[in-house]
């Protein structure tokens, strides 16, 4: 029988005599060992799936926060009947400095779904670029390294992809879930939703799934958004220009977490606006990107225009 998934897919393709290279490519990246544990792992590849989703990551100086988020991610509660082949959590460390890697390195028992990419420090957009390219999913999720989410999240993703490509009669379209913010780092998913946790955005990498050849189609992220925020809104354009659909998915929910406000952090806020402000002329520089998005009467949720968006936080 033909193998479902896009991990059988490319294993099949490889005969035994391109191993030897072939194999010390995907070596180096980390893939080769997690494809034939994806491909293997009767646990997670199911019968009749129809997708597999590829978590993507960047992280830079999170360490502690992160270990919270990949262990919300290890616990994921399929259905039976889920749309769901299997997962992959990528996550692309980008150049830090706190010990990240050197933890990861020694927690690989502890994450099996876990791939871990490495860059120097390049910014997310770079590192969300590396981590689609190397993913293996047909399905990218987009979250950010400080966001812990509920034992749902995967599954509420997938049912809002296949209801949402039924209801439109294709998959011009992406999910985008629910985040809300809290200081609370003992206990992040006790947080209550806010009214000022409601976002106007369109599309924001800290809670959103996509297939990944509309990702392709867009170009990736534009990699000059190297500082605080705006690369994810201007991917965002050129997706609404391909004519992709925004379909809210509230059930699919992640806490953000970020400290407590404190007077000492006043100059960084205030270097983080800064940048924000840089790389926002870089997007009005992109003028050709700020006409007609090609809206259509069939939208499952009406994005706002491009003014009411909301800028990216940093991704990281």
């Amino acid at each position: 029988m033909a193998p479902r998934s896009r991990a059988g897919a490319e294993i099949a393709a490889l005969s035994p005599a391109a191993f030897a290279t072939v194999g010390d490519f995907y070596r180096s990246q980390n893939r080769l060992e997690s494809l034939l544990v994806i491909f293997c792992r009767g646990a997670t590849i199911k019968s009749g799936a129809i997708v597999f989703i590829s978590v993507v990551i960047p992280t830079y100086n999170r360490r502690a926060i992160l270990e919270k988020c990949l262990v919300a991610l290890e616990q994921q509660h399929l259905s039976p009947d889920t749309p769901i082949s299997g997962y992959e959590v990528v996550v692309v460390d980008d150049g830090s400095t706190d010990g990240t890697l050197e933890w990861l390195a020694q927690q690989r028992g502890v994450f099996p779904h876990v791939r871990c990419l490495q860059q120097d420090h390049q910014g997310p957009a770079a590192a969300r670029n590396l981590g689609v390219t190397a993913a293996i999913g047909e399905t990218i999720i987009f979250i950010d390294s400080d966001l812990v989410v509920t034992a749902s999240f995967l599954q509420a993703h997938a049912e809002a992809l296949v209801q949402g490509q039924q209801t439109l009669g294709r998959d011009r379209l992406f999910t985008y879930g629910r985040v809300i913010n809290t200081c609370n780092f003992e206990h992040p998913t006790s947080e209550p939703y806010k009214i000022t946790d409601f976002s106007a955005a369109y599309f924001a990498t800290g809670n959103v799934a996509i297939a990944r050849h509309w990702l392709e189609a867009a170009g990736l992220f534009d990699t000059q958004f190297h500082l605080y925020g705006w690369e994810d809104l201007e991917l965002g354009v050129r997706l609404k220009h391909l004519g992709l659909k925004l379909v809210k998915c509230p059930e699919a929910v992640g806490y953000h977490w970020h400290p407590a406000f404190h007077l000492e952090q006043i100059p960084r806020m205030i270097d983080r606006e800064i940048q924000r402000g840089s790389d926002g002329g870089a997007v009005l520089s992109k003028a050709s990107y700020l006409g007609s998005t090609n809206d259509d009467s069939d939208d499952l949720d009406s994005p706002p225009t491009l003014g009411a968006a909301v800028p990216g936080r940093a991704s990281e």
